[in-house]
């Protein structure tokens, strides 16, 4: 679940932020299939605070996960320092 991969990651970024690192999260298909009726990569990005995990957007997985690009690299503005 979103949840525990909350539990996992949230030490993770927060070490790599104490040490001036930015922990990033690099999507496919699978995270635009809906969990608890949200897409998964919605709870990602709602559940990780932006200063702990930023997201390299693949465009290709986005389309094959039925998104718009564009509209992802909008939506996670502040959060995507590379595509």
């Amino acid at each position: 679940t979103v949840a525990e991969m909350k539990e996992q990651l949230l030490p993770m970024a927060t070490t790599l932020a104490e040490n001036g690192f930015y922990f990033m999260y690099h999507n496919h298909a699978h995270e635009f299939k809906r969990a608890d009726g949200k897409l998964i990569l919605s709870q990602i990005a709602e559940r990780m605070p932006a200063e702990l995990m930023g997201f390299t957007v693949d465009t290709y997985w986005v389309q094959v996960g039925g998104g718009d690009p564009a509209q992802w690299i909008e939506r996670l503005s502040g959060r995507v320092p590379c595509i």
